[in-house]
């Protein structure tokens, strides 16, 4: 699947995208602890208006943990193709 980066869906921009998946990846930085609620109800309008699936995944996980990070991506792909019948 191909991924774009920093994808715009008005009035969002989001780290990363993949459109055959409705699924956007996106990677927190220290500044998003204080911006939680704001994250959610992001995710929420997206997933309500355009079926997008958001995962989030820490600084920390990508570069500490790459190798669960990998295979817990490889699994929300497996859930979204039977989710989206592709």
């Amino acid at each position: 699947y191909k991924f774009r980066r920093q994808k715009v869906i008005w009035p969002y921009i989001l780290d990363f995208y993949c459109a055959k998946l409705y699924l956007w990846i996106e990677i927190d930085w220290w500044y998003h602890n204080d911006t939680q609620d704001y994250d959610d109800e992001r995710s929420i309008w997206l997933s309500s208006k355009y079926w997008i699936k958001t995962v989030r995944f820490t600084n920390d996980d990508i570069e500490k943990n790459m190798e669960w990070v990998i295979q817990y991506l490889e699994d929300i792909i497996r859930d979204r193709e039977k989710e989206l019948w592709l």
